[in-house]
């Protein structure tokens, strides 16, 4: 149980009782998001499909930044994206990487996606969706799901701020390309801003240490910022594509 959550249960009722009755809800709203996880793969209904565009906005510890989804260039992405995103996946995750791109130079790399929960990580592990083709280029702002080898991407997403046209065509462990799904649709200078002190410093480690949760990343990594929230802002249907503003 949390602090906040504790307080709220054996704290003063005086004080409680004194407190305007928005903010008394707004404490209970946050203890309540606290103490809940990310969902499992048996939780998520993995066969929805998202809509033709999308965007999605996150809050961080550094701003708001927003990724406009196109599911025309990569279906399976964009809907377990979605998936995702509507069912609080990323919600009080860690930004774990900020660093340099290692298969290019010039590049620049934001990571995150993983789990507060180790349970939850190594499930949707076994959860991937398979492998797309690439069809729109790595162009500034890019996203992609992160992937290790043949059909492994799971949760986590790559932004890239930098062109990466590597990225469409490297061959790495089998698969051809990394299929971009979105494009940052506002927010470069929060993206830009988040702390990258740690580098690739989490990439050079063993890979379970990156599915050992919140309490792993506090600990060896204190000062990586943290989303808040992420949730749909806006979405459209009937094949329309809508570029970033």
């Amino acid at each position: 149980m949390t602090q906040l959550s504790l307080y709220i249960v054996t704290g003063s009722f005086y004080l409680l009782d004194r407190m305007p009755r928005h903010f008394l809800f707004l404490l209970l709203l946050l203890s309540t998001k606290c103490l809940q996880g990310q969902p499992l793969p048996s939780q998520v209904e993995l066969t929805a499909h998202s809509p033709d565009s999308f965007i999605v906005e996150f809050k961080t510890s550094k701003g708001n930044f927003s990724l406009i989804a196109h599911r025309n260039w990569s279906p399976l992405a964009c809907d377990r994206f979605f998936q995702l995103v509507t069912n609080n996946w990323y919600d009080s995750t860690v930004i774990y990487r900020v660093a340099p791109t290692k298969s290019y130079k010039g590049g620049k790399i934001v990571q995150f996606g993983l789990s507060n929960d180790s349970a939850a990580n190594y499930a949707w592990r076994d959860s991937p969706i398979k492998d797309e083709p690439v069809v729109h280029p790595h162009e500034w702002g890019a996203v992609c799901f992160a992937r290790d080898s043949v059909n492994s991407r799971t949760t986590d997403i790559a932004i890239f701020l930098g062109h990466g046209i590597t990225l469409d065509t490297i061959f790495y462990r089998g698969v051809l390309g990394f299929p971009t799904f979105a494009l940052v649709n506002d927010g470069m200078e929060v993206l830009q801003s988040l702390n990258g002190q740690y580098g690739n410093d989490i990439m050079e480690m063993p890979d379970d240490s990156l599915f050992q949760g919140r309490e792993f990343f506090d600990r060896r990594f204190p000062g990586l910022d943290r989303i808040i929230s992420a949730a749909v802002i806006k979405s459209w249907k009937d094949g329309k594509v809508f570029t970033r503003r």
